[in-house]
């Protein structure tokens, strides 16, 4: 008996002193017919820190065993089913995952605080969109027939039913404040923040070793920064790029000609950009005489799309690109997220608005120039 308490004693003290593993394992069951093993594939979205894993699924059962840097939504995808699974993960977890094979995206995840606050999230916003029967709506809204009142009725109460979705996740994240999911919407949301409230999430953020090296607190901080440098008030960025002929030409150079310029992010692959050219074409002619120019920077990527776009659209002002696509510098200047974007500035190079909208872009001039 001695030598038994012996043996218990050895073995807890072996189990006390092993490291804890500090990294998260899933453990996933699929059930359905026919199942043949294969891979089961393991990614996050993330195009400048990829990360990527493959495991053995065998008799529908797989698991995977990892540590993470930065904590985000990855996707499960098998050999041979289609569908996915979404999980947000973390360290220091254990995830239970059992779906269907015929309906991957409804899987049962247990296990991850980020993951059961996404859950908690989906479901709030679920349970919002049931009150408004916004499902059938939407489907009222597409059949050929509805009038033109019923549609914008449509829309009215879908953007009453998206405001109350906004206001629950405000309440949702700030109740959260130092979770992970939370870390996501600010990293993605920041431009919707105070500069203020924003500068003192990163620094609280920062201070907390559980965000350490985490990528998208890092990011977060690059587009505050930028964010900085395009308050209403202060001198815009200044930018030099190349004409269609290869002419280098500075913004300055283009704004200090007029009262007010509008930058225009487009680009000739952007069907909204395309659509809304004969609007700006007209708006463009009719505040001209009045001191308004525009200046087009595009996204482009090749340039014969580019000048084609000019061409076809008769887009009688100012174009320049560096061709980089999403890279385009002045693009990340103004931190434009997408297309069409715009922003305007004054004589002196002064940044007056940002993004009047297309909707809203010809009220915003009427009141700059103060004409009916």
């Amino acid at each position: 008996m001695k030598k038994l308490f012996s043996l218990i004693a050895i073995a807890s003290i072996m189990f006390a002193c092993a490291p804890k593993y500090d990294g998260y394992t899933i453990m996933g069951t699929i059930s359905g017919e026919e199942l043949t093993d294969g891979k089961a594939y393991l990614a996050n979205s993330s195009r400048t820190d990829p990360v990527r894993d493959t495991v053995d699924f065998v008799k529908g059962k797989f698991i995977f065993k990892n540590k993470l840097v930065t904590p985000e939504n990855y996707i499960i995808t098998f050999e041979g089913l289609e569908g996915r699974v979404v999980v947000f993960l973390e360290n220091n977890a254990t995830y239970d995952i059992k779906a269907s094979a015929a309906e991957l995206q409804n899987a049962t995840i247990t296990g991850g605080e980020a993951q059961q606050h996404t859950i908690l999230l989906n479901q709030k916003r679920k349970d919002i969109n049931d009150k408004y029967n916004m499902t059938a709506l939407m489907q009222e809204y597409r059949v050929e027939g509805t009038t033109d009142e019923r549609k914008l009725e449509i829309r009215q109460i879908n953007q009453k039913m998206s405001e109350e979705v906004a206001e629950m996740e405000r309440v949702f994240y700030a109740e959260h404040p130092h979770s992970f999911l939370t870390l996501m919407y600010f990293n993605n949301n920041i431009d919707k923040y105070e500069n203020s409230e924003a500068e003192a999430i990163i620094t609280e953020l920062k201070a907390m070793p559980k965000f350490a090296e985490n990528r998208m607190l890092k990011e977060a901080e690059e587009k505050f920064n930028v964010l900085k440098s395009i308050v209403i008030g202060q001198l815009a960025p200044q930018f030099t790029l190349n004409d269609p002929d290869g002419n280098p030409i500075a913004f300055k150079d283009v704004y200090s000609k007029n009262k007010l310029t509008m930058i225009d992010f487009w680009a000739g692959w952007c069907g909204p950009c395309r659509n809304f050219n004969p609007t700006l074409v007209r708006i463009h002619k009719k505040f001209k005489p009045l001191g308004f120019d525009i200046i087009g920077v595009s996204l482009d990527h090749t340039k014969q799309q580019w000048v084609d776009a000019i061409a076809d659209d008769g887009l009688n002002w100012t174009h320049v690109s560096d061709l980089k696509y999403w890279e385009s510098e002045a693009a990340k200047m103004y931190y434009i997220r997408y297309v069409p974007q715009s922003a305007f500035v004054d004589q002196n190079g002064i940044l007056v608005h940002r993004d009047a909208g297309q909707e809203g872009l010809e009220d915003f001039l009427k009141g700059y120039f103060n004409v009916k």
